[in-house]
Parts: C-alpha cells; sequence; structure tokens
C-alpha cells in the first residue's frame, strides 16, 4: 500500500512538472501535438501506477523522453515559419465580408450546420452580419462583425464607416516573407522592401511581424535585439 501511494505521489508530480513545462494553454486551446503529448503522458503514468509489478522508471524514461521531445519540437516551430505551417497549420478565412467560401469549409470538412452552430455561440444570426470568420489552428472559430452593425449604431449618429473594413493580411512573420499573402494582395518584394526603406528598416530580418490590408495600409512591429517592440503604422 506504502509502496503504490509514494508511486502515485511521484508520477502526479512528475505529469504536473511536464504539463508546466510544455506551456499553460487550455484545454481547447492545444495545437495537435500538445493533445498528443497530454494524452499519451496520462496513459503511460496510468501504467506504473496501477501495476506495482511494473518498474517506476517504465513510465517514467518515456514520460521524460516525451516531454524532451516535445520541448525540442517546439523550439523548432519558433524558429522556423515552414515547421510551423506543417506542424500546426494555417488559419483559414472560412468566411470574407460577407461570402462563404464553400471551397475551404469542403476542404476543412466542415458543414454549413457546423458554421452557423458556432455563429450563433458568438451571438451572430446571419451570415450576412459576418465581416471575416477565420479558422484558427486550435479549432477555435474568430469571428468579426461588420463595422455598421455595431451595439451602437454609428451610421445613426451621421458617421460614415465602410460596411467591409479592409482584413490586415501578415506578410511579414519573423523576419520571413509570406509571397503567397502578397500575391494575394496584388503586391511585390519590391514594394515591400520601399515600404521598409521608408520606416528606416533596411533588412526583413529586422521585422518581427508585418501587416497589410487592401488598401496597402502597413502595420509593422520591429525586431528590437535587446527583446522590446515597437510598432508603427500608416
Amino acid at each position: 500500500m506504502i509502496i503504490s501511494l509514494v508511486r502515485t505521489i511521484i508520477l502526479y508530480i512528475l505529469i504536473i512538472a511536464a504539463l508546466r513545462l510544455t506551456g499553460k494553454r487550455q484545454l481547447g486551446e492545444l495545437q495537435p501535438s500538445e493533445l498528443v503529448l497530454s494524452i499519451m503522458i496520462s496513459d503511460l503514468a496510468c501504467v506504473p501506477m496501477a501495476n506495482t509489478g511494473i518498474p517506476l522508471l517504465g513510465g517514467v524514461i518515456p514520460m521524460v523522453t516525451i516531454v524532451s521531445m516535445e520541448i525540442i519540437l517546439s523550439y523548432i516551430i519558433l524558429k522556423s515559419n515552414k515547421a510551423r505551417r506543417v506542424i500546426t497549420g494555417q488559419p483559414s478565412i472560412i468566411i470574407s465580408k460577407g461570402v462563404v467560401n464553400q471551397r475551404e469549409m469542403e476542404r476543412l470538412r466542415i458543414n454549413i450546420d457546423d458554421l452557423m452552430e458556432e455563429l450563433r455561440q458568438k451571438s451572430i444570426v446571419s451570415i450576412e452580419e459576418v465581416n471575416y470568420a477565420i479558422l484558427e489552428t486550435t479549432g477555435k472559430l474568430s469571428v468579426f462583425p461588420r463595422d455598421d452593425l455595431n451595439a451602437v449604431q454609428r451610421s445613426d449618429i451621421d458617421i460614415k464607416v465602410e460596411r467591409y473594413a479592409p482584413m490586415p493580411v501578415p506578410v511579414i512573420a519573423d523576419g520571413e516573407i509570406d509571397r503567397q499573402n502578397l500575391e494575394r494582395l496584388g503586391l511585390d518584394e519590391r514594394w515591400l522592401k520601399k515600404t521598409l526603406s521608408e520606416r528606416g528598416i533596411s533588412d526583413k530580418k529586422g521585422v518581427l511581424y508585418m501587416t497589410v490590408d487592401e488598401n496597402k495600409k502597413a502595420f509593422i512591429i520591429k525586431r528590437d535585439r535587446r527583446g522590446r517592440k515597437s510598432d508603427e503604422s500608416a
């Protein structure tokens, strides 16, 4: 009995330590690799916890190995945009300016009932009320209502607003150019270099994050080598 108690306490502490090392995401926000990690750790801990005939190291070594692999994988994802896209995927635009992207829904195997259920949970009853709806890599749907349908109607007080506000698109992340998004905006690297030069940035590596909307309005977060960030928009 005492042996089982001690083994359970040790394994419990190891599980808590493992989850602390891998981050503080909630269950609904876990990336696929993080969800797999949580499930495997639980299963590995249950076996030596329930069966005292199995050496404790038989559960501890696999747990430590898996946690180490997750930490290494997280570091690779942090440093490589390509690895990040392969492992965690990319957000998908499901609704753009009130228009449903049916091809993207089919690719993601999402039906219209699932979409409307998610919208209703955001207090939206009609697709016409949506400016953008983006399916995040965690599986959650981010919804941005139309600007002219705010709780306080701007049109009621004679303030002119665009019905569909332009959506900022990331063109640089961690110093790497997203050429696909540049092409989607009808821009090229020459325009990008000129814009960076006007902000006093000589190289893309000096940018932590940059977005551009359909009106070519750019928002830039410069990379600060000392760890701080500075924001600019125009």
